[in-house]
């Protein structure tokens, strides 16, 4: 029996795959590329590649089995498909890595990918990234706002599939670029999933008409604990058809200044009780809970000190 990682372990590996899958991508529009201060999205980044690990095998299987005819990956906030984290404790230093498309994109198992990227450049790199990796035909990259591009995408699924599954990634920059109704086309198709960026701090600091735009209600905790919007972001989700839900806390860390947001994987109810989401949060807390941005930075790049 393989000796089991140790979260070290585990990381190391996880953050080296990220940076090793950008190699086919970086000389291609090498001036687009999204940059980020600090190493907190490398939290995500693998979150998101880790969820995409438990459910393709599971949702292949049952497309296999004829319960879905076809599976679907969706990023709503795509940007061109890499990313550049600055380091804060070792300024001088930078590592590039794959963005939520291209990680999509490096999971074969999906019957076609739908890429939405409203801004010109970052849509040219990203599409000329994607073809170089994907099939012609395969991917489909909406260059326009989330809003106008989601009623499309609901067509194109129904259009050659009668029972889609698909999996959604929301990761949009503050309350504006995606709100929970424009989302309703997608939340009213079959049983698809979703792994959100809530960005719970924005919330009071926007207008109050833009928070209430965003969650569809207007009943958002205004004052209290910063808990109570991160729960009130969860009953939204269920008042929207998605209740079985985990979530994961991401920090920037010590000296990287108080930003923190969380991560959230949704879906459907199952008859059996959504187990495999259950094991991804089992697994999730081994891994990921205590760390923040900081942290990870210090182990990538002094490679010293222990991360647990």
């Amino acid at each position: 029996m393989a000796k089991a990682k140790t979260n070290q372990e585990w990381w190391h590996e996880k953050a080296l795959q990220l940076q090793e899958q950008t190699k086919p991508f970086v000389g291609i529009d090498p001036d687009v590329i999204y940059e980020k201060p600090g190493f907190w999205p490398a939290l995500k980044l693998v979150f998101m590649k880790y969820s995409l690990g438990f459910y393709t095998p599971i949702m292949s299987a049952n497309r296999a089995a004829g319960i879905w005819d076809s599976l679907h990956f969706i990023d709503l906030c795509a940007g061109s498909g890499l990313t550049r984290l600055k380091a804060v404790h070792y300024p001088s230093k930078t590592v590039t890595v794959t963005g939520s498309a291209l990680i999509g994109a490096h999971e074969s198992r999906f019957d076609h990918y739908h890429l939405v990227e409203p801004h010109a450049a970052s849509a040219r790199a990203l599409t000329a990234r994607l073809a170089s990796k994907l099939p012609a035909g395969s991917f489909t990259v909406y260059d326009e706002p989330s809003a106008a591009a989601i009623p499309k995408i609901t067509a194109n699924l129904q259009a050659v599939s009668r029972n889609p599954h698909f999996m959604a990634f929301v990761d949009p920059e503050g309350l504006t670029e995606v709100t929970l109704p424009s989302l309703h086309p997608l939340f009213d198709l079959g049983r698809g999933d979703f792994l959100f960026n809530y960005q719970y701090q924005a919330v009071r600091r926007v207008p109050q008409a833009l928070a209430t735009s965003f969650f569809g209600a207007d009943e958002w905790p205004r004052i209290g604990p910063e808990r109570g919007l991160q729960d009130y972001f969860l009953s939204r989700l269920r008042a929207f058809g998605r209740p079985a839900s985990m979530r994961l806390s991401v920090a920037a860390g010590k000296g990287s200044g108080r930003y923190a947001y969380d991560m959230v994987y949704c879906a459907a109810q199952t008859r059996d009780g959504n187990p495999w989401l259950k094991s991804l949060e089992t697994e999730v807390a081994k891994r990921m809970s205590g760390l923040d941005g900081a942290k990870l930075e210090n182990f990538i790049l002094g490679g010293q000190q222990m991360l647990f």
